[in-house]
């Protein structure tokens, strides 16, 4: 067959196909669009690897008092001196309370924006190793998990509403007829005496309560206190002399004077006349 012939009816058969398609641009899109797919899965391994290592460091800095994670209530009194809280502590269920505060919801937020603070407070004034965590128990009330346990510090202010509490004057006038307690004393704003009381054992054990700070402050019984805790119980890192530095520092008194213009906020509805007094 002569080649004219041949070349048309090449072109006759071929007329109706579909053109060819240029193979080598379509292997180049295909490879850009693997290269993409590429680098966004490394970029996704990348923000998941991130995100493993930053959650940890973000508990760590809550354990150790270190960068704050910020909380400022939009409720938070305008009418006080006392900055809000800087820092949100993991919250703990304990149990529920005997006091049923009727609080609105507002004074909701203020009590646990409080709690915080206080928490925020007692750090910086104690040697309060390990993770605080906020119990729902009583009002200002933390557990701090240690490597080796917890213990428990709680902070509560009753409203004296003219009761006498006899003996508070000095260490010397409570520790009469009780000399199995010690006792350190600090002054308040105002003259008033705050008192540091603790066993007169050289070393506790583990499961027995740290020293208690007791004071009269503006119409108040205010107290510090290392109840026992459930489970197993940490020895309690605060010495009589540190917690009589901490609840005579201004920074305490302002927690204070917070309390006092905000009568209930710890919810309790009894007073201390409803409580059994010092004899």
């Amino acid at each position: 067959m002569e080649d004219d012939a041949l070349r048309a009816l090449l072109t006759e058969t071929t007329s109706d196909l579909e053109p060819r398609p240029d193979t080598t641009l379509i292997a180049l899109r295909a490879g850009r669009r693997l290269r993409r797919r590429s680098h966004v899965r490394k970029a996704a391994l990348a923000i998941a690897a991130a995100c493993a290592i930053l959650v940890p460091v973000a508990w760590a800095s809550v354990d150790g008092g270190g960068q704050a994670s910020p909380l400022h209530p939009a409720t938070w009194p305008k009418d006080t001196a006392l900055a809000p809280p800087t820092t949100r502590y993991p919250s703990t269920h304990i149990k529920s309370g005997d006091d049923n505060p009727k609080l609105s919801r507002d004074q909701w937020q203020v009590r646990r924006a409080f709690e915080q603070k206080t928490a925020d407070v007692l750090r910086q004034l104690l040697p309060l190793g390990g993770r605080i965590m906020i119990a729902d128990d009583t009002f200002a009330s933390f557990r701090i998990h240690t490597g080796s346990g917890r213990y428990a510090i709680r902070l509560a202010a009753l409203p004296l509403n003219g009761a006498v509490i006899p003996n508070f004057a000095s260490c010397q006038a409570y520790l009469a007829g009780q000399p199995k307690k010690s006792c350190v004393q600090g002054e308040l704003p105002g003259g008033a005496a705050a008192l540091v009381v603790s066993g007169t054992d050289a070393n506790p054990s583990p499961d027995r309560p740290g020293p208690q700070a007791e004071m009269l402050y503006r119409d108040m019984y205010v107290t510090v206190s290392f109840p026992p805790v459930e489970g197993a119980a940490a020895p309690v890192p605060v010495t009589p002399n540190a917690l009589i530095t901490a609840v005579t520092d201004p920074r305490f008194v302002e927690l204070l004077d917070f309390l006092v213009a905000r009568p209930g906020l710890d919810g309790h509805t009894h007073s201390i006349t409803t409580k059994a007094t010092r004899p």
